[in-house]
């Protein structure tokens, strides 16, 4: 090719390659090396050459011999990539002008020589046929990064047209092929592994930034509005390396969402257990059963599905049942949870069912249920079924009373003649409010009631409370007393009673009797008015004791008034000097009442002139310091023993009989080894301990009195013997007194003294997670396991919420490996989520707006949120422990919603709304221009709003994939096949290490448009300086194609 022909060098290459061209050459048959050698130029030039072979005005399509040129080009070294990319920019159609009708019509069928090209590139760099200096170099990046930027404000004025002309759908377009084949080039060499050496290039670190910016701005823009299904893929491959921020240790930082995308969701089995351990924890314990906090949590476990909510609350009622049978416990309570509390929680589900649904849903479940738990040659088998046979009937029985189900199908469910149950008047809060008002003798009658099993136990609390108000409201103390005393007789009542109201329900009016009583000084005797003070008191420390009641928990007092003195000051003694003029004139009466003795050497008494000086309140503060006085006048020999003893024996009449708890515990807290007092302390104790009054009502309090201090003072005992073995007679005779007593509270604090240490209470916890999971791995069938929701409290107690919540951690982890993870989910989660009294807070004072309700103690949810709030943590701990923790704190925040059918039934009035309605109104509180917080309408809200989680979204990649290895090498159509059932995690790795956590460039990124356009804002100001200052190898090459 003779050079006279040509001007120049790189014409001479466009002659050449444009006669090649004509003559139908073929690629491998180009004169390369010779053309080098007689027309040494530029890359670029040569890149031009071969662009401009086609003619895009006179050719409507691409000749193929010219992408094969190019390729024969590259591969030679006679040009390189970014060379080809900028000669195409800068001679492209498509990007100097926007084509014709014509021309679009002719892209839709021929592909452009723009997408060939990108196409060509893509498999060389794919296949490995270019040296990665070609594309990883400073050149390739600006040149692909200017191409993102010039399609896409090609695609903004054709979008732009298309909106101008009325057309508002997104989809595919003429240049379709070009946008997407442009993308996955992009990706072929962004998303190589190798790729992520170029930061180590000085110029790197202060330009990916604005690259990342225009690579989600194309797919946002470009990608997203041709719903192309490359979408999403530039945005995952800008939150890799070498993308990605890094810290001073050169481990990338990831977003708090980005990780979270990690975890794969969990699918939650709705096991047997589940529900089963959640109805455990509220009933026993102190009750937690208010019906909207109970059908609250069944809607929202069962997404709203009735039959279903009301199928598994009659099985799990029933297992409870079972549980407490095999483990020895006694079952009254939980009996009367079946037959009293099931029914009304049933039909307050049903009321907007169809007809005859509850019928069918009670029919189908209770057939199910298992009535021999065990064989019947195991020892109380025989009992065991009895219970849960005449369980059975008494239930039926009561849902045919509230019309549930009907008797024919009541009396075909439950044949045997032994169980059958005579059927119960319905009883309702105002017919037996309107019997028991004037007849005391028919009310005490009907709180006997309460431990019937006819259904009826929940208007006879409403009724209850409803008299006890009145009660209060009228002062009518007498009638008060007689209400007191049949529940200090039988003061297992309140465990029914309190299934139906809360603890300030009951205690609230009492409160407020105690704080502001009356005392009248001139008033003719004085002794009933005590007797009536007497015995309010004592059911109210009974019930606190029986509790263990909180500050919280215990209801509205006022701060300083008599009640908090009593229940919260620890029953402390004064000195004179902290005593003022009046209480030391009403304490020199006491002591001379009691112990002061006339000519016979008898004491005079305690008569109407003791009592009309001082009102019951003042003396039970008084009574630790009488008490006191009394030893110090013993110890230092100014009265005797036996005086103090018989002088004593007057608190034991009842009027003055509660004031034994105040004596014997600050006997409790007195140091036996510092006082040197033991002998008169175990003379008074034997005195106090063992009454002499044969009297009905005293036996009856002294009991109630001697369950509330048989606990310390036993320990305080015990503590004697160690120190005056001498003692040990006296002491133990003691003990055996108090023994019976012990164990009388309803609580979850351990009854075992070996469940106190620290390994034993985790091993007992992680046992129980493992037999639940195996039983209902197996669909509930077998032998129900015994489980007691006092093994987490004496977990938490022993060993703190956090190595508790470690070890449900580490259980969900390990039953996931084996493949039982959305079995294990279900029982962790209601472990996590089951209530306990000291943290429990009802739906209806979290809906009252009118009282803050303060935050009780933490649990296990506080401390799971706490952690799971910390994502950044996440990437320091092993995958399956990582996964486990977010996929339990989901679980638990979508069990901690709040139903809509909850909210709306508490807009019915109930006997519990109109008791807690008179309270506040009682207390000075009105409720006028109360509504209910919009955020209690949201199902995702939760409970607790103390900590912020606002920007940690749990959910945000529920369906997204777990990608740990590095697969951005194959080819674009095998990754795009990728099926998320294969996916596993390894459990012995940290799945967010700097090279494991790889964010698949394709798979879309699952952000809503909104939040994807939102980028385009910042991009024209990013793409205008993108490279400003770069000094590229070409310093000739001009840029600047605005």
């Amino acid at each position: 090719m003779p050079h006279a022909f040509t001007d120049s060098p790189s014409k001479g290459w466009s002659v050449a390659l444009s006669n090649a061209l004509k003559r139908h050459i073929r690629p491998e048959h180009l004169p390369l090396r010779e053309l080098a050698a007689r027309y040494p130029t530029t890359q670029l030039d040569i890149a031009d050459a071969v662009i401009l072979l086609h003619d895009v005005e006179s050719y409507p399509f691409v000749n193929p011999l010219i992408p094969k040129y190019i390729e024969a080009l590259v591969l030679a070294g006679s040009t390189g990539i970014s060379d080809v990319l900028l000669s195409l920019l800068q001679h492209s159609a498509f990007v100097k002008h926007s084509p014709s009708e014509h021309e679009e019509s002719l892209a839709s069928v021929f592909p452009s020589l723009e997408e060939q090209v990108f196409s060509l590139l893509r498999v060389l760099v794919i296949k490995s046929k270019l040296p990665a200096s070609q594309w990883r170099s400073k050149a390739t990046t600006f040149t692909l990064t200017r191409w993102l930027h010039e399609a896409r404000k090609i695609n903004e004025r054709e979008v732009g047209k298309q909106l101008s002309a009325g057309l508002m759908a997104a989809g595919a377009g003429a240049h379709t092929g070009i946008f997407e084949s442009l993308c996955l080039l992009v990706i072929s060499i962004f998303g190589q592994p190798t790729f992520r050496e170029i930061e180590k290039q000085r110029w790197w670190t202060s330009r990916k930034q604005a690259i990342a910016v225009e690579m989600q701005s194309y797919d946002a823009n470009v990608l997203q509005w041709l719903q192309s299904q490359y979408t999403g893929h530039l945005q995952n491959l800008t939150k890799n390396r070498p993308f990605r921020v890094i810290d001073e240790k050169g481990i990338p930082i990831f977003a708090d969402e980005e990780l979270l995308m990690t975890i794969p969701a969990l699918r939650m089995s709705h096991t047997r257990a589940g529900l089963f351990i959640w109805l455990n924890a509220c009933l026993c314990a102190r009750p937690l059963t208010d019906d909207a906090s109970m059908r609250n949590h069944v809607l929202v476990r069962y997404s709203e599905n009735v039959q279903e909510a009301a199928a598994g609350l009659i099985v799990a009622s029933f297992d409870v049942l079972t549980n407490a049978i095999l483990g020895g416990d006694s079952s009254r309570v939980i009996r009367s949870f079946v037959c009293n509390k099931l029914p009304l929680l049933l039909q307050g589900l049903f009321s907007f069912a169809k007809p005859n649904a509850s019928e069918a849903a009670i029919q189908s479940t209770l057939s199910a249920v298992n009535m021999e738990p065990l064989s019947p040659l195991t020892a109380g088998a025989t009992g065991a079924r009895d219970v849960l046979k005449k369980t059975r009937a008494d239930f039926l029985q009561a849902c045919v009373m509230h019309t549930l189900v009907s008797d024919t199908v009541a009396s075909a469910m439950s044949p045997e003649p032994s169980a059958t149950t005579a059927k119960a008047t319905r009883y309702t809060r105002e017919g037996l409010m309107t019997q028991c008002a004037h007849n005391t003798a028919r009310l005490e009658a009907i709180i006997m009631e309460l431990d019937g099993m006819q259904g009826n136990a929940g208007a006879i609390a409403g009724c209850l409370i409803g008299i006890v108000l009145n009660l209060v409201t009228a002062k009518d103390t007498m009638t008060l007393k007689s209400v007191c005393n049949v529940l200090l007789r039988k003061i297992e009542l309140a465990d029914v009673l309190l299934q139906y109201i809360q603890p300030a329900d009951l205690l609230t009016p009492l409160y407020r009797t105690l704080d502001d009583w009356v005392h009248d000084e001139d008033q003719s005797e004085f002794q009933p008015p005590y007797e009536e003070f007497a015995c309010i008191l004592l059911l109210v420390l009974a019930i606190h004791h029986r509790y263990d009641l909180t500050v919280l928990e215990a209801g509205a007092f006022t701060a300083d008034g008599f009640v908090a003195k009593v229940l919260f000051g620890q029953w402390q003694s004064y000195t004179t000097a902290e005593l003022s003029e009046q209480q030391i004139a009403q304490l020199s009466k006491w002591i001379e009442g009691l112990y002061a003795t006339d000519e016979h050497g008898e004491t005079t008494g305690i008569g109407d002139e003791v009592m009309s000086h001082c009102p019951p309140q003042a003396f039970y503060v008084l009574v630790p310091t009488l008490f006191e006085q009394s030893i110090l006048a013993c110890k230092s020999g100014q009265m005797s023993v036996e005086t103090a003893r018989g002088g004593q024996e007057f608190l034991l009449e009842p009027f003055l009989l509660p004031s034994l708890v105040g004596g014997l515990l600050w006997i409790v807290k007195r140091s036996w080894e510092d006082h040197a007092d033991g002998d008169i302390l175990l003379q008074i104790l034997d005195k106090l301990l063992r009454p002499s009054s044969s009297s009905q009502d005293m036996q009856v309090m002294h009991k109630a009195i001697l369950a509330i201090v048989a606990t310390p003072l036993i320990k305080s005992l015990k503590i004697l013997v160690l120190q005056r073995p001498d003692k040990r007679k006296e002491a133990e005779s003691l003990i055996a007194i108090l023994t019976p007593h012990l164990h009388r509270s309803r609580t979850l604090a351990s009854r075992d003294p070996n469940e106190a240490s620290t390994k034993g209470t985790i091993d007992q916890l992680r046992k129980a997670v493992k037999e639940l999971v195996q039983w209902a791995t197996g669909g509930g069938q077998g032998t129900l396991p015994t489980y007691k929701s006092t093994v987490i409290h004496a977990a938490t107690s022993s060993s703190g919420y956090d190595a508790v919540l470690q070890v449900i951690i580490d259980e969900l982890a390990v039953q996931t490996s084996a493949h039982r993870g959305p079995i294990a989910l279900d029982i962790c989660t209601a472990i996590v989520c089951a209530p306990a009294p000291s943290s429990y807070t009802s739906l209806l004072e979290l809906s009252n707006s009118l009282v803050s309700t303060p935050r009780k103690t933490l649990e296990i949810r506080d401390m799971l949120r706490v952690h799971a709030a910390n994502v950044q943590a996440l990437q320091e701990l092993p995958s399956a422990e990582a996964a486990a923790l977010i996929q339990l704190s989901r679980a638990v925040a979508a069990q901690s919603a709040i139903s809509p059918s909850a909210l709306v039934s508490l807009s019915v009035p109930t006997a519990e709304q109109a008791v807690t309605d008179q309270v506040m109104k009682d207390l000075g509180l009105t409720t006028e221009g109360a509504t209910l917080d919009d955020s209690l309408f949201d199902p995702a809200a939760t409970f607790d709003n103390d900590t912020d989680f606002a920007n940690v979204n749990f959910d945000v990649a529920a369906d997204a994939t777990l990608n740990l290895t590095e697969t951005q090498t194959q080819d674009i159509n095998n990754l795009m096949a990728a099926d998320i059932s294969g996916m596993q995690i390894d459990p012995s790795t940290n799945m967010f290490s700097a090279d494991s956590i790889v964010f698949d460039a394709n798979q879309p990124v699952l952000t809503g448009n909104d939040a994807l356009m939102g980028n385009s804002g910042n991009v024209e100001n990013a793409e205008e300086d993108i490279f400003a200052g770069l000094d590229f190898e070409q310093e000739t090459m001009d840029f600047n194609f605005d």
